[in-house]
């Protein structure tokens, strides 16, 4: 299957990731592993045959390209796709949303993943969500699959780097996440203003309307053992996070983590020290890759435990 970005013209090769990567849609990026044609005849790989990347709100490339990196080095052969996240999102109507995530469902697709066979080596997907914006869009693309594809288990894992947030104290810590990549302090002055604002009415929408808000929306999602439909409750998690992080409470990280635990979910914990938000791997890479390696050797063995 080939993919064109949603003009209809050829993918364009991404400079900000590397020439590896081609656009497949509006912040969707793609790049083939090595040996592609090969790899689902390979029954001894161990390695994932899929990365999902969802970045953190106002990730520019050059910030993501600094795990995509890795990545390519750990795992070449596996491929990778990247999801960037706007602000405009979380304004955005649910369908503007998953319309724009359907190239990514046509890459898993393409890779097995929504229709895997019961003969020969199934698709292996680790998955790399940051922040809440990150978050947002893996709920999203769960959502988008849901109902169309109810599956056996796969090989997974799940990485949530500084997430979840949750409603309560999030008004102080909503602004600074929206505002957080701008630069000019007189615009970003401004912007928390006005952001402010925008947040106390819809706050009082929701209140008056008896809507779910969207956090309390995200976190049921992300409670979900089925976030996306290959994955179940021995599905791996690692929450990596820190006390310091201004924008994501680490004790909230903590509660969801126990919550999930008490229910029966497969989770590990990677509490970092004086590490800011999403900035964990740079601070301690050795720590935070390998944990991150670790997480994936267990989903491989509780795989091959649960499918002898």
């Amino acid at each position: 299957m080939s993919f064109m970005a949603p003009t209809g013209s050829p993918m364009q090769h991404v400079a900000g990731l590397g020439i590896k990567y081609n656009t497949i849609g509006t912040g969707l990026y793609l790049s083939r592993g090595k040996d592609f044609g090969r790899q689902k005849e390979k029954s001894d790989l161990e390695e994932p045959t899929l990365i999902l990347i969802f970045g953190w709100m106002g990730a520019q490339l050059p910030h993501l390209q600094k795990y995509t990196t890795i990545y390519e080095d750990l795992y070449p052969e596996a491929t990778k796709v990247v999801v960037r996240s706007e602000s405009a999102f979380f304004f955005r109507r649910s369908s503007t949303n998953e319309a724009n995530l359907q190239p990514v469902k046509a890459v898993l697709e393409a890779e097995g993943c929504l229709n895997h066979s019961e003969i020969g080596p199934n698709p292996r997907v680790l998955v790399h969500s940051f922040s809440n914006g990150g978050a947002a869009q893996l709920v999203t693309l769960g959502r988008i699959l849901a109902s169309s594809y109810p599956l056996k288990p796969l090989t997974s894992a799940i990485v949530f780097d500084s997430a979840p947030g949750r409603r309560k104290g999030s008004f102080c810590r909503g602004v600074n996440a929206f505002t957080a990549h701008m630069r000019n302090p007189f615009l970003k002055a401004l912007a928390k203003v006005s952001f402010a604002v925008f947040f106390v009415f819809m706050a009082a929408v929701t209140t008056l309307t008896r809507r779910r808000h969207r956090i309390d929306a995200l976190n049921d999602g992300l409670e979900s053992p089925h976030i996306l439909p290959w994955m179940n409750k021995d599905t791996p998690r690692l929450f990596i996070y820190s006390k310091e992080d201004a924008m994501i409470d680490s004790e909230h990280v903590e509660q969801h983590a126990e919550d999930l635990k008490d229910r029966g979910f497969v989770v590990r914990t990677e509490r970092f020290s004086g590490t800011g938000h999403v900035n964990h791997a740079r601070t301690d890479p050795p720590r935070y890759w390998g944990a991150i390696g670790s997480l994936w050797t267990e989903a491989r063995k509780r795989f091959s435990s649960s499918n002898p």
